[in-house]
This record gives C-alpha cells, sequence and structure tokens, in this order.
C-alpha cells in the first residue's frame, strides 16, 4: 500500500464589506446631463448584449480547464464564469463524444488522435499507439513494460535514457515516446475545446494523476501538458477529485469515502477522510498497478489466440509488408491480429454488459489465412468467428475478478476500519460499468448503492474543473 495525503482546501467565502458611509447628494444632481447621465444607458445596452450572446451559444471566456489524461480514454472539462461554482461543462469531440479515446495514429503524411485513431487500431497496429499512460514515466527494465509489449503489435525500445520509445510504422523508422504520445492527447484535447467554446483563451489547466503514481511518473505527466502548451495550475489526485465531483466534502454525517478507481490501465482503490471544516484529506491507497479494463479484454484475446494460434501467426508474418488500404475487404471486418482481439474483445465484453435474457451469446468476425500465402489479397482470407457466452466469460476473467476486490480489504485492514465506517463509496473509470464489478463492490462494502450516476469516465475531469479558482 502506498500512502499520501492531499488536502483540498473549499473556497474561501468573500470578506464581509464595512458598511459604507451615507452619501449626501446634491438635488441638483440630478439635473446633470453630461457623460455621467449615460451611463445607465450604456449599462441597459450592455446587458441588452450579454443576453442576446449567451440565447445565441456564447459559453463565457474560462481560461482554466480539468482534464483527465486517462490511460484508455481523455476527458477535458470547463467551468462557466459564474459567483462560487459556476456550470460544469464536458467538451465533445467533432463526433458529440465527449470521451475522447487516447489514441494516436501515425501515417508519413499525418498524424490521428481521437476516436478516429482507435479506428485504425485493427487495420494499422503497427503504427498505432494506445494505452501509453501504462508506461508513461517508467523504466524500460520495469516488468509492466515488457507485459504491455506483449499485449501490443507496436514496437516498444529502450531510448538512451533508459526509458520507453515506441517505434511506429510498417518499417518502424519513426519513434515517439510516451510523454509526446500523451501531449498529442492533449492537444487534440484543447483543439476540440477552442472549436466548441469559440476562442483560444484556455492556456492551463487542473490536471489529475493516480493517488499511486511516484515522482517520475508524476513528472512526465507535467511535461506532457507542457509539450502541449499547457500550463499546469493544479497537480490533483484522481480520488480527491472524483469525491469533490459529487460534493461529498460538504455532505452531512460524512466521514470517510472510499473512491475505487478502475480504469483501462490500473485499479486504484483510496481511502478519503472529510474533516468538519470541508477538508478532503487522501489517507491512503491501494490497488493493482497491473490490473485494468485492458486486461480483460487481454484475457479474452488471448483465449482466441490460443483458439487460433496459426492464423494470427500467418497474418503477423505479412503486417510489416502490407497496406491495409489496398485490402477492401478490411472495411468490414478486420484481420485477425492481437490487436484487432483486444478491440473485439473490448467490444464484445460491452455487449455482455448488456446482454438481454433471452440471448446465450456475442459474436464478432475478422478475416486470417487459412493456408501460408505469398502476398495477402481478399481472395486469399476466410471470415473467422469469435463467440463469447457469459459462463466462458466469466470462467476467463474469474482470476481479474478475484484481484479486483483484494486492494479494498488491505486498505481497510491497514487502516483499522470495517465496511461499518465506509460512509460514502466513488466508483470511478469505464471498468467499473461492468455488472460483476459493480456487485462485487457493493458485497465488499455492504452497500446496496454507490455513487454512480456520474458518468464513471468524467468523474475525475469534472470533480478537477469544479476546484478551478
Amino acid at each position: 500500500m502506498s500512502s499520501t495525503t492531499t488536502t483540498i482546501r473549499p473556497r474561501r467565502g468573500k470578506r464581509d464589506k464595512a458598511p459604507r458611509r451615507p452619501i449626501h447628494r446634491n438635488p441638483k444632481s440630478s439635473d446633470q446631463t453630461g457623460p455621467e447621465a449615460l451611463l445607465p444607458s450604456f449599462i441597459g445596452v450592455a446587458i441588452l448584449i450579454c443576453a442576446i450572446m449567451a440565447k445565441m451559444g456564447f459559453r463565457g471566456r474560462a481560461s482554466v480547464a480539468g482534464i483527465d489524461l486517462g490511460t484508455t480514454n481523455s476527458v477535458i472539462c470547463v467551468q462557466q464564469l459564474e459567483k462560487g461554482v459556476g456550470k460544469i461543462e464536458c467538451i465533445p469531440d467533432e463526433f458529440g463524444n465527449v470521451i475522447v479515446p487516447s489514441v494516436v495514429s501515425f501515417s508519413s503524411s499525418s498524424t490521428i488522435v481521437g476516436r478516429a485513431a482507435k479506428e485504425l487500431i485493427e487495420s494499422h497496429p503497427l503504427s498505432t499507439i494506445y494505452q501509453a499512460k501504462r508506461v508513461l514515466g517508467r523504466p524500460f527494465t520495469d516488468p509492466s513494460v515488457q507485459q504491455f509489449q506483449n499485449e501490443v503489435e507496436f514496437v516498444l525500445r529502450e531510448n538512451d535514457d533508459g526509458g520507453v520509445v515506441f517505434h511506429v510504422g510498417n518499417h518502424q523508422h519513426q519513434t515517439i515516446t510516451p510523454v509526446q504520445v500523451g501531449s498529442k492527447v492533449v492537444k487534440h484535447l484543447l483543439q476540440m475545446t477552442n472549436r466548441y467554446l469559440g476562442h483560444e483563451n484556455v492556456k492551463s489547466a487542473v490536471i489529475c494523476v493516480p493517488a499511486k503514481f511516484d515522482a517520475q511518473q508524476r513528472q512526465a505527466t507535467v511535461q506532457a501538458f507542457r509539450e502541449a502548451g499547457v500550463a499546469v495550475q493544479r497537480i490533483l489526485e484522481e480520488p480527491a477529485a472524483a469525491a469533490l465531483a459529487y460534493g461529498l466534502h460538504h455532505k452531512d454525517g460524512v466521514d470517510f469515502i472510499l473512491v475505487y478507481d478502475f480504469g483501462g490501465g490500473t485499479l486504484d482503490v483510496s481511502l478519503l477522510q472529510v474533516s468538519g471544516d470541508g477538508f478532503v484529506d487522501v489517507m491512503g491507497s491501494d490497488g493493482d498497478d497491473q490490473l485494468g479494463g485492458a486486461d480483460f479484454d487481454a484475457a479474452i484475446a488471448h483465449y482466441w489466440l490460443q483458439q487460433h494460434p496459426s492464423v494470427v501467426e500467418r497474418v503477423h508474418r505479412h503486417l510489416p509488408h502490407m497496406e491495409p488500404s489496398d485490402l477492401p475487404c478490411l472495411q468490414e471486418y478486420p484481420l485477425c491480429t492481437a490487436s484487432s482481439f483486444h478491440t473485439l474483445g473490448e467490444q464484445l465484453k460491452i455487449q455482455l454488459s448488456s446482454l438481454s435474457t433471452n440471448a446465450t451469446s456475442v459474436q464478432a468476425q475478422c478475416l486470417g489465412l487459412e493456408h501460408d500465402v505469398e502476398h495477402i489479397a481478399c481472395s486469399s482470407l476466410r471470415p473467422i468467428t469469435l463467440e463469447l457466452t457469459p459462463a466462458l466469460y466469466a470462467h476467463i476473467v474469474q482470476p481479474l475478478l478475484d484481484r479486483s476486490v483484494a486492494p479494498i480489504h488491505r486498505l481497510l485492514h491497514d487502516f483499522q476500519l470495517t465496511s461499518h465506517d465506509i460512509d460514502e463509496v466513488v466508483m470511478v473509470g469505464g471498468t467499473t460499468r461492468m455488472p460483476q464489478i459493480r456487485q462485487l463492490v457493493q458485497e465488499a462494502l455492504l452497500h446496496s448503492k454507490v455513487n454512480t450516476h456520474i458518468d464513471p469516465d468524467i468523474t475525475v475531469a469534472y470533480g478537477a474543473a469544479s476546484v478551478i479558482d
């Protein structure tokens, strides 16, 4: 367990103003005909203009954003300018989605970021980088780096500083670091914000980092924002941001809060305490740096790899020498690769979460090679059906489910608390959408209800935006 303390102080109220002395006016002053007489008219015109602009959608001049640079997805939120905490608005991308995939795809002529880049993972697995935060700020010798390399097609190498660098493209001529990947995602978030708000005033941000991040990982995160041209106004730990998003520091009778943050790359469980004056202290955290939603996808992918090893191996041998754009059949189905198994696994995992009681399975298809060929063509590819039933999925991910509740028990034990001491539970991260995860947390903490009404993918950025001064 790593223990850390972060104090979030409530906003200071405005000072009480001293009573104003009575002003004795000259009765004749009401007959003024100078510029002072026009002041009420100017004020009236200004109010009218503001009302018209508001009706037209003008959203103020916010200059600071709350940003969650996530492993799988990222979110940016801004606070409208009002007295106290204004209305918080999370910014949508060009597709109307506020949840932006942390994915960057490279070609010889362009760089694509976000949802459009995610769609290229299956067809361009060698040049599309995703989940870079998993190795952000880590040395190349870290065990998680090798584990990550086993899950992706693009190549990881050690740079001169002992860190990680990605080699992208069919011939691996282009290199990029995890910090640079993060920087491109942040730039994309800013471009979305500028377009949506109609101005370029957002120059700084309150950013969030996992409570378990060490100094090197935090510094790498800050560097990603700086390279994107964003000044870091404040660094907020993600569990504190989540608690602030729900306003639990103002809620009566709340002493201990447990934040269960299960994202795409890591699982972080944090214990927060609220003091009488509204301070929020992160007392300690536990978790699993090698467990995230991506590992559930990977478990499915590994199962399929075991079922179709020769098919994937044949396709993999051709990847460095092929151009997916020359294969029109890939517009309908992806190739059978480790990367496509991950993305298809994610899709079927999501489908299973909302599976109707009458359905018995979900399916996806990819294109594989039945025999060795000199060059891949659509005529040499055949569809492979990948099927997943609820029972099979439960069997595949059972070891991950067991690991997902262990940090809760360790954290309570270390602070000599029981589940009855926890007043509020906050669920954060896209993996907490899984019904199995919510049920396990409820059972572990004896809570019939948990805080989930804010989208778990935007909770952290929402909370960061709420503390902007």
